[in-house]
């Protein structure tokens, strides 16, 4: 592994090759996903696409049914909970090939945040 080229102790992720959600909660309530889709040429939602690029779209509605939006709010509130958190923040998440959600991360508030998206997340 390369990565052992520049220190003994990495931490490796599995891939998930799908689209990217991000849900606000705010005083434990989640609010509708919003779907997270940067241009071809930036192929990840990476920090290009969310600070820099201008051509990276925020879908609302998400494009998910209302099944799949149910769960994928009752999941980021859960893991919010989780963690103890509390007030207002947002859960990032993924949806694989085969349909499983996966928490990416939880992100307490960010005032970057309430500037580019206000209560919606980012």
């Amino acid at each position: 592994m390369k990565a052992l080229e520049y220190d003994s102790d990495i931490l490796v992720e599995e891939f998930i090759d799908g689209p990217e959600f991000t849900i606000t909660i705010i005083d434990d309530v989640a609010y509708p996903p919003i779907g997270l889709k940067p241009a071809p040429e930036h192929k990840l939602y990476d920090y290009e696409a969310k600070y820099i690029a201008n051509d990276t779209q925020y879908l609302l509605p998400c494009g998910l049914n209302e099944d799949d939006e149910n769960e994928l709010q009752m999941l980021a509130l859960d893991a919010y909970r989780s963690l103890g958190c509390s007030g207002w923040g947002r859960v990032d998440v993924m949806r694989d090939q085969a349909g499983v959600f996966w928490v990416l991360e939880v992100n307490t508030a960010h005032w970057d945040d309430i500037a580019q998206f206000g209560p919606y997340g980012g």
